[in-house]
């Protein structure tokens, strides 16, 4: 590892100097800090180091959040730790000088670790060293304990030797100063002078203007990766000397993972992110980016976030999918069901497990907080199984150790022993220490072909639950995860950004706080504003009572022939792990899974809101087989959704499907926190919610509108799950909760 000195070229001069920069840094460090520190979920007394700190902003913010943790801010420069020391003071805070890219605290091991934002500094001024970042992700895992998480920040790499054409606004440059420059004139001179420490091989990349397909433009082609770090860098006019020197991306996402992986790290997500802010002011209207062949490609993500688990030496870190299967499937099955009632007399392929499934959710009140026990790192290898067709469309991956609510073969009018004896089985809890029960939710994860109701309780415990490992014969590989309590903000949290994935515990969490009277914390997720708009005249107002009241139907037969649109898989997964630089299996099991035979596995969800003089939200009336299979009625409420064909590969163009649905523009489409697995011991399926906010000229008459207060005070009338994820997150994110 190079000297400290190393790092010289980035000091920016007097205290004064780095007042302004931190000043410009901080207007946007609020919402990353929310977004990155929502991924740690630590007990009380835990400590946490963020590495490479800066102003301490982000630093004071974790320690503000977590009264309860210890944080430690790091910085290799003596003058922005005296800055943050000075400005910033917290009882639970404190800031030291070290060098992120050592193992500053491998003498006494900490519980997190945050890097947001620097080791593209380690990689640039070590002479922009790959195996520099290496030494600093082995020395930051050196730092956790066991089960330590370490949260990694930074900017990822398109895929390598892949070429784009980068569109600009043709504007005359004002002078020849940066910040007089226009962006095409500046992206000449970027050029020709990036990369200026390589001392090898000379600064610039290739770069090649061609004649413009779009008048007033100008077009250019360059590699994928140098049109990113243009676009990421471009607006940074005042510090432009500084910035010149870094190189932003230097490792794939692919690659940040088989790299935490050899460091002996666990990987629970990965995910690109792009700033809303920096999209809609730097992105939008100042650029397209294009494939070679003129298709226009989704913005680039403003960063990416890879969240990794220390485990024990041996221990697994990774599952996947090997092989097909020898075995025909014998878990899972298939039926069909006709509907009588359509000329079409269409057909639905079913799925489903052989037992029911009720989710168990023990929690208790400490000082004034709601924790609650689940299983941490639950093996689901399904999540990450070989795509077929398009990989998830918001470009994240899983390393399939899941978080979700304890289950078990219980009914919702099971008398209190009977439920004391499955907590106990499935998480070696006393039946001692358990207080009242009380019921869930009861809903269909996917009603459009996972013939399944899920309920679930609530059981009170007495006493705190210590972690403990849970047996690997509920899993059949070499970890089950264990039982943990949580605090259910954090995991809220967790869930907006999506390191809650499974979307069983996120809608029983909203629904205990609820009968509890407990308000969830601030909404994390994309920022919902919904102006008053005048009513379309095509809207139909409804009640809801009205809806739920409507004759029953029950159309549907069975039949022996399905239709051919879903599909079951049988296949051998694998558990893994690294043990000098090598991969060894530690386990291996055959699982069952369903996916569609021609779509892809993404599904879109658009729930139309608009706000005339109160919120009113769309709500669709399907004739589906599984509500009449369970309650004798096909009818159902639901949220507008739709699986994606397979030629859909990005969120934009998931947007511009809902976009021409309703005929409103992608600006109209807001996500409505991180997408979600909804039964991810079955499927692969993962489900990206979205408002449409709609207006005067937007389409949407099929759908019944009622008022959104209504649907709140009637939660446990509803059943699909889509529906009520949807549902609950506007609640939140509008501050109706409570």
């Amino acid at each position: 590892m190079s000297a400290p000195s190393s790092y010289d070229a980035q000091h920016r001069g007097t205290a004064g100097a780095y007042e302004a920069y931190f000043a410009g840094m901080d207007r946007t460090m609020s919402q990353k800090l929310a977004f990155v520190g929502a991924h740690f979920l630590l007990d009380p007394g835990a400590r946490i180091a963020d590495m490479g700190c800066g102003s301490g902003s982000g630093t004071h913010q974790l320690a503000l959040l977590n009264p309860d943790i210890e944080v430690i801010g790091v910085d290799i420069n003596p003058e922005s730790v005296r800055f943050a020391t000075e400005k910033y003071r917290l009882p639970n805070l404190r800031f030291i000088v070290g060098d992120a890219a050592e193992p500053v605290f491998a003498a006494d091991p900490l519980d997190g670790i945050l890097s947001s934002s620097t080791l593209h500094h380690v990689y640039t001024f070590n002479g922009y060293s790959r195996a520099a970042v290496r030494r600093a992700i082995a020395s930051h895992l050196a730092c956790l304990r066991d089960n330590g998480v370490f949260v990694l920040r930074d900017f990822v790499s398109p895929p390598r030797d892949a070429y784009v054409l980068l569109e600009i606004p043709d504007q005359p440059s004002r002078g020849d100063a940066i910040a007089d420059l226009s962006d095409a004139d500046l992206l000449v001179r970027f050029a020709n002078t990036a990369r200026p420490l390589d001392k090898a091989n000379g600064p610039g990349f290739f770069l090649e203007e061609l004649d413009a397909h779009v008048a007033g433009t100008r077009l250019f082609r360059l590699s994928h990766k140098w049109a990113t770090e243009f676009v990421l860098r471009k607006d940074y006019h005042r510090d432009w000397d500084v910035e010149l020197l870094e190189e932003y991306s230097y490792f794939t996402a692919d690659e940040f993972i088989e790299e935490l992986n050899a460091a002996g790290g666990r990987l629970l997500c990965a995910e690109p992110y792009w700033n809303p802010w920096i999209v809609r002011n730097r992105f939008e209207g100042k650029f397209r980016l294009l494939d070679e062949s003129g298709n226009q490609l989704g913005w680039p993500p403003t960063n990416f976030v890879a969240v990794t688990q220390r485990v024990a030496r041996g221990a697994s870190v990774r599952l996947g999918e090997r092989r097909a299967s020898q075995s025909r499937p014998s878990f899972l099955t298939m039926a069909a069901m006709r509907d009588t009632s359509s000329a079409s007399g269409q057909v639905y392929d079913l799925v489903k497990r052989p037992n029911p499934v009720c989710d168990l959710i023990p929690w208790r009140r400490e000082r004034e907080r709601l924790r609650v026990a689940a299983r941490y790192g639950y093996p689901r290898p399904i999540t990450c199984a070989v795509p077929r067709g398009p990989a998830m469309i918001d470009g994240s991956k899983w390393g399939g150790y899941l978080i979700e609510p304890l289950a078990g073969m219980v009914q919702q009018d099971a008398a209190p022993e009977a439920i004391g004896r499955i907590i106990a089985e499935r998480a070696m809890i006393s039946a001692e220490t358990l207080g009242s029960v009380d019921t869930g939710l009861t809903y269909y994860p996917s009603p459009g072909g996972i013939d399944e109701v899920v309920t679930s309780l609530f059981v009170e415990t007495l006493t705190p639950l210590p972690h403990q490992s849970l047996s690997t014969t509920l899993s059949g590989f070499s970890t089950a995860g264990e039982l943990r309590e949580f605090d259910a903000q954090d995991l809220l949290r967790a869930a907006h950004v999506g390191a809650l994935p499974e979307a069983r515990l996120e809608m029983n969490l909203y629904t205990l706080m609820d009968k509890l009277g407990i308000r969830p914390d601030p909404f994390i997720g994309e920022e919902i504003v919904l102006p008053v708009a005048e009513a379309p005249v095509w809207l139909r107002r409804a009640d809801l009572d009205d809806l739920l009241a409507r004759p029953a139907s029950s159309p549907y037969v069975r039949v022996d022939k399905g239709s051919g649109y879903l599909r079951l898989v049988r296949s051998v997964f694998a558990d893994q792990t690294e043990e000098e630089g090598r991969t060894k299996t530690l386990a291996e099991q055959e699982l069952e899974f369903v996916l569609p035979r021609e779509r892809s596995c993404n599904t879109i969800i658009g729930l139309p809101v608009i706000h005339a003089e109160e919120v009113l939200i769309g709500l669709e009336t399907r004739h589906l087989p599984v509500p009449q299979i369970h309650e004798g009625d096909a009818r159902i409420l639901t949220a507008p959704a739709w699986r994606l064909d397979r030629q859909i590969e990005t969120l934009d163009q998931a947007k511009s499907v809902l976009a021409a649905q309703f005929g409103v523009s992608a600006g109209a489409i807001t996500p409505l926190g991180a997408a979600y697995f909804p039964s991810a011991g079955i499927t692969p399926e993962r489900v990206y919610p979205f408002i449409v906010r709609l207006s005067e000229t937007a389409a949407g008459a099929s759908y019944d509108y009622v008022p959104l207060k209504q649907v709140k005070r009637n939660l446990h009338r509803l059943r699909d799950g889509h529906l009520l994820i949807a549902v609950m997150r506007l609640i939140h994110a509008l501050g109706l909760w409570g």
